[in-house]
């Protein structure tokens, strides 16, 4: 028999024992809390616009009318608000927009090329400005085309975790005179 001094120090290695388990179960959780994935994407509806545009013999850009002229292309222009509410890195490695009803989306291209990725570091807000361009002749048919105002258009995205995020894009047109030469934050 331990007797009640026996069974005291046995308490107190069992409690030692448990108190150890329950810290380094406590412990796991707060670490795979911390660095889950939490990647959060939104685009302001105030900051996204459209345009059409073409370009002209020395590479310039003008703002045109698609009605009267079948070079134009439709661009969709905004910021992609990438939040990264984990403690680890995330990335943003693809981005396409669709118009609802045309057969390929529009790959993503920012600061003046094709948008290949991004990484959003821990507990950080990047903001990605991307720009969309749908050519007439590919996509010209769709209604999208002559009011890409009046519906959202989905934009899809791909972290650098491998989820596939979808979310509604809703734009507002940029009214300019016909002619006039492109001013933009990003680069044509």
């Amino acid at each position: 028999m331990l007797g009640l001094p026996g069974l005291l120090q046995l308490d107190r290695v069992v409690a030692g024992a448990v108190g150890a388990v329950v810290t380094f179960l406590l412990k796991a959780l707060w670490d795979w809390w911390r660095n889950r994935p939490n990647l959060r994407i939104t685009v302001p509806a105030e900051k996204s616009w459209t345009y059409y545009a073409e370009r002209s013999s020395d590479g310039t850009w003008s703002y045109s009318d698609p009605k009267t002229n079948s070079e134009s292309r439709l661009f969709v222009e905004c910021p992609v608000y990438a939040d990264n509410r984990s403690g680890t890195h995330d990335s943003v490695v693809g981005m396409a927009l669709r118009l609802t009803r045309a057969q390929q989306p529009s790959p993503a291209f920012a600061e003046g090329s094709e948008f290949l990725a991004r990484v959003v570091e821990g507990h950080h807000l990047e903001v990605i400005l991307v720009k969309f361009h749908f050519d007439r002749d590919s996509y010209g048919d769709t209604p999208e085309w002559s009011s890409p105002n009046k519906r959202p258009l989905p934009l899809s995205l791909t972290t650098g975790r491998g989820r596939h995020i979808q979310i509604d894009v809703t734009t507002s047109p940029q009214i300019v005179q016909t002619g006039t030469p492109v001013t933009s934050p990003y680069v044509a």
